[in-house]
């Protein structure tokens, strides 16, 4: 590093080190790289003023430049006084702080409700910084390939002892043929030249190899693989609504991922309202189970709950409504854990044959509700409204 300096001294670099790197920590880092200043941010789980730090530090070694100052910039992020920007939120972590600053001159220009939109309006900007490195293929089909890759993991990482999906990576070989059986009017050498040539130039993808040519591909970090999970369990979603039904074994690792991510989740939900997905997430649950999905088996039931997971959280987070809609769903022979049901609305939903189990169903209406076999268990029911519901053989209540 040191030497390269001396080939090119007006080389200008900003380096971020953590310290721990260096058993000595911060001492030994600047002994070992004499004449670089020392910019040192507090934790950022600590709160206080990183954020705006990070942004002085960035005017200070012209590694960015704010029309206005840095503080100009920082209060265009906050928003107006009494209506603050979803942006705000964001900058509690690092990465979305990067993003953030190095699309300054665009960012603001976005319209960014959510996480999902950021990540979204970042993919976006570096597929057209982009466009002209890959001829053959379209920045459409090119997203489309990354959430083959995301899709395979979800499939790779299904451990039902685990509590989370364990991490996976896809040989190039497996990635190469699912984009072949995808756009099959394209030739393999050009799928080829965009796997091995731009796509281990994009950010935010690893490329490792064991021994040999073997390949093997992750993203560069986590939660840009959940984004391109969240779209392609959207695309996947989209063809419930028509003839072309899904794939089971697709949905099946989407589904074991949403019911235990927080953040899949909210990337799910936080492209909903840009897309035409909704209609199709709630006509699937209206319609009977073996008209959309198959077979009635255990895999078929967690996608349907996590199905039912989505919905909820698009209906108060971006409906914002402050009683969700279920009315006439057809939620039988389901086993959900945890679910918030709190004040919604369950009037003649079909939950026959289901299992709850430690879900809040305090305040909610299950008037002319079909209940019967269903099982409560460990479920706060607290302020329920039953008028009319079928409660044959139904337990716990």
């Amino acid at each position: 590093l040191l030497k390269s300096f001396e080939a090119f001294p007006k080389l200008a670099l900003l380096l971020t080190f953590r310290t721990g790197l260096y058993p000595e920590g911060t001492p030994q880092q600047q002994k070992e790289l004499p004449g670089f200043r020392v910019a040192q941010l507090d934790s950022w789980k600590a709160g206080g003023r990183h954020w705006e730090r990070l942004l002085e530090l960035c005017e200070e070694t012209n590694f960015a430049r704010f029309p206005g100052g840095w503080k100009q910039f920082r209060d265009k992020v906050a928003g107006p006084p009494g209506q603050p920007s979803p942006l705000v939120d964001l900058t509690s972590r690092p990465l979305w702080c990067r993003m953030i600053v190095e699309r300054r001159e665009t960012i603001l220009q976005q319209e960014i409700r959510n996480v999902a939109d950021l990540y979204h309006a970042y993919v976006e900007e570096f597929f057209k910084s982009r466009a002209g490195m890959t001829q053959m293929l379209k920045p459409d089909q090119k997203r489309r390939v990354l959430e083959l890759l995301a899709t395979s993991m979800a499939k790779k990482g299904r451990d039902e002892d685990a509590d989370l999906p364990t991490p996976a990576q896809v040989t190039e070989a497996e990635l190469r043929q699912a984009a072949a059986q995808t756009f099959r009017i394209l030739d393999d050498s050009e799928i080829a030249e965009f796997i091995t040539g731009e796509m281990r130039t994009y950010s935010l993808l690893n490329c490792h190899r064991y021994g040999g040519d073997r390949a093997f591909y992750s993203f560069g970090h986590y939660s840009f693989q959940e984004f391109f999970q969240a779209l392609a369990f959207l695309r996947l979603l989209q063809g419930c609504g028509g003839n072309l039904a899904p794939r089971q074994e697709d949905f099946g690792g989407f589904a074991r991922r949403i019911l235990l991510s927080e953040d899949l989740l909210g990337f799910v939900v936080g492209r909903l309202r840009a897309t035409s997905a909704a209609d199709e997430l709630s006509d699937a649950l209206r319609r009977k189970p073996d008209t959309v999905f198959g077979s009635n088996s255990e895999d078929i039931q967690r996608i349907r709950a996590a199905l039912l997971r989505c919905w909820l959280a698009y209906e108060r987070d971006v409906l914002r409504k402050p009683r969700p809609n279920l009315h006439g769903f057809r939620l039988s022979s389901l086993t959900c854990e945890r679910l918030d049901f709190s004040e919604v609305d369950l009037v003649e939903v079909n939950l026959g044959g289901s299992r709850f189990l430690r879900c809040n169903f305090a305040g909610a209406d299950l008037s002319e509700a079909i209940c019967r076999g269903t099982t409560f268990e460990g479920c706060d029911l607290t302020g329920v409204v039953w008028t009319g519901a079928d409660l044959a053989g139904a337990e716990g209540i």
